[in-house]
């Protein structure tokens, strides 16, 4: 029987996975890794397979934690490393920011026309106030861009309130729409 137009045909053998190149960079050195595999998670077993031979420390969620991960320019790999960013971000705002904690707005800016804010956010770690991680919130996704100008996030409307909604978007963000993900924080301003 032919097969289907744009459906490969049961006889033709399935692509083995394509093998990617990926480097990992020490964040406080200067040491680099290249090392070939088919997924993020293979390639950060094989570093800490690689690295345990040398007899250095091995443990792959530290070495998510100590180097960065840049994928070569295969197409495949770029998209996975930046997914894995952004779940790495996503994981550890959720450990900074657990559901009820209250991440205080600070308003920097308001522009001439009052379309356009920007809004910093801070809250309490350990008794200790904490800037909300620009970086990590950019890689996690957010959707709003970081002035560092005026020092917070520029956030475009009138007629609500903003520093509620960035918060939202970000509780959003971090534990999804389903059970009122988007209220898991809360907001104050300060």
């Amino acid at each position: 029987m032919p097969a289907r137009r744009g459906l490969p045909s049961s006889s033709s053998p399935s692509q083995p996975p394509k093998a990617h190149s990926y480097t990992f960079k020490d964040k406080y050195g200067d040491k680099e890794y290249e090392v070939t595999a088919y997924s993020v998670d293979d390639a950060y077993k094989v570093l800490a397979a690689q690295m345990t031979n040398e007899g250095k420390t091995a443990d792959v969620e530290y070495l998510k934690h100590v180097y960065d991960l840049k994928a070569s320019s295969q197409k495949g790999a770029k998209a996975e490393v930046e997914q894995a960013h952004k779940t790495r971000a996503i994981e550890g705002l959720k450990k900074d920011l657990p559901p009820g904690t209250t991440i205080y707005t600070i308003l920097k800016h308001v522009s001439s026309s009052g379309m356009m804010r920007t809004v910093d956010m801070v809250y309490v770690k350990n008794g200790e106030i904490v800037r909300a991680s620009p970086s990590a919130l950019e890689e996690a996704g957010l959707g709003y861009k970081y002035d560092n100008n005026a020092g917070g996030w520029r956030i475009g409307g009138a007629g609500m309130d903003m520093g509620f909604a960035i918060v939202y978007d970000v509780s959003t963000k971090l534990y999804g729409h389903e059970e009122r993900g988007g209220y898991a924080l809360k907001q104050r301003w300060l």
